[in-house]
C-alpha cells in the first residue's frame, strides 16, 4: 500500500506544479476543466460533503 500512496502524492505534486497551484484553495472545477475532465454532480448523503472518483 505505501507504494500507491507515494505514487498518488507524486502525481498530485506534479499536477499542482504544472498548473502553478501554490496554496489552497484549489478550484477543482477550473483544474479538471483544464484537464478536459467532465464533472457530474449527484445528490449525496447528508453526512458526506463530497468526493472525487
Amino acid at each position: 500500500m505505501p507504494v500507491r500512496r507515494k505514487y498518488i502524492s507524486s502525481t498530485a505534486e506534479k499536477l499542482l506544479n504544472e498548473y502553478n497551484i501554490k496554496a489552497p484553495p484549489v478550484i477543482v472545477e477550473e483544474l479538471v476543466g483544464a484537464l478536459g475532465i467532465a464533472i457530474q454532480y449527484e445528490p449525496a448523503d447528508d453526512k458526506l460533503s463530497g468526493f472525487l472518483l
